[in-house]
């Protein structure tokens, strides 16, 4: 796990501060679980390559891809998914993530690695966020999870801490940020940031790496990289 060792007191606020231990879910899905098959919209479909546009061409093509795990999964040839939640475009430690992710997205794919982002951004802002998280366009899928649905079943949601929702604005950065479904005052949730590896054959959880405690703290990417080689198709 690759740490951020500070903390940036900006107006970003501290990261340390992010957690409410309020209303944590009570199952965080694990190593060996099987993962739950999702289709997501990907907000970047328009400017992936396209060499991502035939990888991903069994959920569609174009400006209305979606991102089908299954289709992914089983296609031809099959595919590991690489799941990557994280928080939105506002937060720096997740920019950096999705950039490293970017100057390695050809190690990835070519040991059989299918990489998908997924975060509550609003469309627009997910495609903000592809076009600017790294020196070019990001080259794999960025998707919207909307109300935080699939982040919900894999149990890794929580409460953000009152300082947070000072700092940010999160009905304009995040498409739905409440327990409900609805932009509230009162609660504002998040994914935790985590990253999960899919075994093509099985569909189940081969590594997993979720931030519970600093929002500083990333999976590896020669972990991420050293998984996919020994995975089994």
């Amino acid at each position: 796990t690759v740490s951020v060792l500070y903390c940036v007191q900006t107006k970003m606020g501290c990261c340390s501060s992010a957690l409410s231990r309020e209303d944590q879910p009570a199952q965080e899905i694990g190593k060996g679980d099987v993962f739950p098959d999702f289709t997501v919209p990907v907000a970047n479909a328009a400017t992936l390559p396209a060499t991502a546009a035939e990888l991903y061409r069994q959920s569609g093509r174009g400006e209305s891809l979606s991102f089908d795990s299954r289709q992914v999964r089983t296609g031809t040839p099959p595919r590991h998914l690489v799941v990557v939640f994280y928080r939105g475009g506002w937060c720096p430690f997740c920019n950096r993530h999705l950039r490293a992710i970017h100057r390695r997205l050809s190690d990835i794919e070519t040991n059989n690695g299918a990489v998908i982002a997924i975060a509550p951004e609003s469309m627009p802002n997910a495609e903000r966020t592809a076009a600017t998280a790294a020196d070019a366009p990001l080259g794999f899928p960025v998707a919207q999870d909307q109300r935080l649905e699939l982040a919900r079943q894999l149990g890794i949601v929580y409460r953000a801490a009152p300082a947070m929702t000072v700092m940010h604005d999160f009905s304009k950065l995040n498409a739905v940020v409440g327990r409900d479904g609805t932009t509230t005052a009162a609660e504002q949730w998040l994914p935790k940031p985590a990253t999960f590896v899919v075994e093509a054959a099985s569909g189940r959880v081969i590594y997993t790496d979720v931030d519970s405690a600093s929002m500083a703290s990333r999976a590896s990417l020669d972990r991420i990289i050293e998984v996919l080689r020994t995975a089994q198709l």
